[in-house]
């Protein structure tokens, strides 16, 4: 896939990723980090992104302070430069493997351009979920509960009952609906 050009002022930037690679790190092609004595290095969790914390020079509060630093953003520096520190520039994992920091596999672009990395079937189900989420009920239903508590005075009773949120049922019974 082809790079997006993208004409976002740039952020603020500590340039980590710039910095780990002036210190003397190594980024390999197949999204290895090897230390100053050539040995692999990066952590994280099995199906999270991989880290390495550095000592960086703080201007600001004028010492070395710790930073985690993402691999897969090393690699996007060394393959982009500068253009990763425009404003709404993410890092995009093109076979969405949090853990492939290889450098074919990585690849710059907006928050769009990533969610749509996920496919038409992902983005159905994120939409479908949301407007699940937002059901309205209607007014019979929620009167026919209403009624129901005002019985049971067991407010997760009604709200199992008639498959309503017991927030929303809380909500309709004490609140202005």
């Amino acid at each position: 896939m082809k790079h997006k050009q993208i004409n976002y002022k740039k952020k603020k930037s500590d340039n980590r990723e710039e910095k780990v690679l002036q210190l003397g790190y190594r980024m390999l092609k197949d999204g290895t980090l090897l230390n100053l004595k050539n040995k692999s290095i990066g952590y994280g969790k099995k199906n999270d992104y991989k880290k390495i914390q550095v000592k960086l020079f703080d201007k600001k509060l004028n010492k070395k302070i710790t930073k985690d630093i993402f691999l897969h953003r090393i690699q996007a520096f060394k393959k982009f430069g500068y253009k990763l520190y425009n404003i709404g520039t993410e890092v995009r994992h093109m076979d969405h493997d949090k853990q492939n920091n290889s450098y074919q596999n990585i690849e710059i672009g907006t928050s769009k351009d990533n969610y749509q990395d996920n496919g038409i079937e992902f983005i159905n189900s994120q939409q479908r979920k949301a407007t699940l989420a937002s059901i309205k009920y209607s007014k019979e239903k929620i009167k026919e509960a209403k009624d129901y508590f005002k019985k049971s005075n067991n407010l997760s009773k009604t709200a199992k009952k008639f498959n309503i949120p017991i927030t929303t049922l809380r909500y309709r019974i004490y609140g202005n609906k």
